[in-house]
């Protein structure tokens, strides 16, 4: 039985290794069709949402400035103004989730996507999340399943940060806390915020690739009819 599962389980590694290289080369493929507004687009919406982390990690890494001089009640406040713009991108972000999740359905080919990967995550919770869209991914059919799978998976995850950062940034408030546990938390959970927000981007990426390859397969519009005098 031992030997079974770890055949099984190296079987499962190989599969998800060469599933990785293939959707690579075949994401490369896929990205030539994104035209210079489906570029326009990405950069803008990339930068929304940057934006608002970029303010984050200012403040996170100004807290830590003066956690380090002794200032606590200064760090503590610029901690929570951290959690405040971080709070602010979510709802940018789970919005462009839900908008993919609409228009994988009105295309009739979505780019083939991988499932997130528990390496590149700090969190338990969040590592085991993706495991299970590793799983799950495989007991899927279409891509547009997959790509729906992969859009919620993101979607909890988001919400599973938020959750334990504000809890995280609560207790500290409360205990005016200024041990290295406790602010190594709020660290880890920022940059697998960071790691939801690049993997929402590389699946709207996939999403308007997928909608040019829709745009080119419908048929030219008929020519306008010459008016009768």
């Amino acid at each position: 039985m031992l030997v079974l599962l770890g055949l099984a389980t190296g079987g499962g590694l190989v599969f998800v290794a060469l599933w990785g290289r293939l959707n690579a080369r075949h994401w490369r493929d896929w990205e030539t069709l994104l035209n210079t507004n489906d570029q326009a687009l990405l950069t803008r919406m990339s930068g929304q949402i940057d934006g608002n982390l970029a303010m984050a990690d200012y403040a996170y890494t100004r807290a830590e400035q003066q956690r380090a001089v002794g200032s606590v009640d200064e760090a503590i406040s610029l901690l929570e103004l951290g959690y405040g713009m971080i709070e602010r991108a979510a709802p940018d972000l789970l919005r462009l989730i839900a908008g993919m999740a609409v228009f994988s359905r009105m295309v009739s080919a979505m780019v083939p996507v991988a499932p997130l990967r528990p390496r590149d995550f700090k969190v338990a919770q969040l590592s085991s999340l993706a495991a299970l869209n590793q799983i799950l991914h495989r007991f899927l059919v279409t891509a547009g399943e997959r790509f729906r799978l992969r859009l919620y998976v993101i979607g909890q995850g988001v919400g599973m940060v938020l959750r334990f950062l504000a809890g995280t940034t609560r207790r500290i408030r409360e205990t005016r806390s200024a041990d290295d546990r406790d602010w190594n938390d709020v660290a880890v959970l920022r940059d697998d915020f960071r790691t939801l927000t690049d993997e929402s981007l590389a699946s709207f990426r996939a999403c308007l690739a997928s909608l040019a390859v829709q745009a080119r397969r419908l048929p030219a519009a008929p020519p306008a009819e010459t008016a009768t005098r």
